[in-house]
């Protein structure tokens, strides 16, 4: 069975706090320190299949603006790569219509 992740970008408020949400999601090992670098790293890593759910994640971008993007784009990109990863971005229901 394939474990499931939710990501809740709303909890993801600082920087520091953001990296320590993600290790404790994804239980990464006790030596992280949180950085990109690292994220993507132990994220192509991973060889158990996961299923990631990402709720709210505008509000992450919204707090934390330029690092925000740049942890979307590094969990996206890990997805696209690694084909352990499956990637669901819930879209907000405050979202207007295009």
């Amino acid at each position: 069975m394939k474990k499931q992740i939710v990501l809740d970008g709303a909890q993801m408020k600082d920087s520091k706090g953001a990296f320590q949400y993600l290790a404790r999601a994804f239980k990464f090992p006790a030596g992280y320190k949180g950085s990109l670098e690292e994220v993507e790293d132990l994220l192509m890593s991973l060889e158990q299949p996961v299923d990631v759910i990402w709720i709210r994640h505008e509000a992450m971008l919204d707090t934390l603006e330029e690092l925000g993007d740049e942890i979307f784009e590094t969990i996206f990109t890990c997805a696209q790569e690694n084909d352990k990863i499956g990637l669901y971005v819930a879209r907000s229901l405050f979202e207007e219509e295009e």
